[in-house]
């Protein structure tokens, strides 16, 4: 009697089980199309790297776009390393300067455009400060009012790094 209600009870989980996973096995094989961006950096953020280019004189490398878990270390003792890299994971800052010999970091740079007065932009920024603050690698805001004062970019740099 209690057979006649458990078997079609373990077919019908069966038959449950191996459509769940069927499922999860069709999400795991999606692909999804791409297409080449035509370029890396917007107008402004290009004509900023010519300036950086210009005030750097060829004695660092400058990186665009780069990603904060290319910079920073998540791997931290006492820390949820997954949860450390899901906080950083997808921020990006507009430029790494980099010297010649060790590709080691020296010096982040913020083209702070009309984007950053906006509040989720501000916490945003903020939290970018104190990561990169508590880990050592020096912050410059550039607001992008003022890139054409290659002077004072050239001496904020400078303070911070020996040009």
């Amino acid at each position: 009697m209690y057979m006649l209600i458990l078997l079609p009870i373990f077919i019908i989980l069966t038959i449950l089980s191996f459509l769940i996973r069927g499922k999860k096995i069709i999400k795991r094989t999606d692909t999804y199309s791409y297409s080449k961006k035509t370029y890396l950096l917007t107008k402004p953020e290009h004509d900023f790297y010519k300036i950086l280019e210009s005030v750097l004189d060829n004695k660092y490398y400058i990186f665009p776009q780069t990603h904060l878990s290319s910079l920073l270390n998540h791997e931290i003792v006492g820390q949820s390393w997954k949860g450390a890299l899901s906080h950083i994971d997808r921020k990006s800052v507009d430029y790494v300067i980099c010297d010649k010999k060790y590709l080691s970091p020296l010096l982040v740079i913020e083209l702070d455009d009309a984007s950053h007065s906006r509040n989720d932009r501000r916490d945003r920024d903020k939290e970018v400060e104190r990561m990169l603050e508590s880990s050592n690698l020096p912050l410059i805001r550039i607001p992008y009012t003022e890139i054409s004062n290659v002077e004072k970019i050239k001496n904020l740099i400078n303070k911070t790094i020996d040009l």
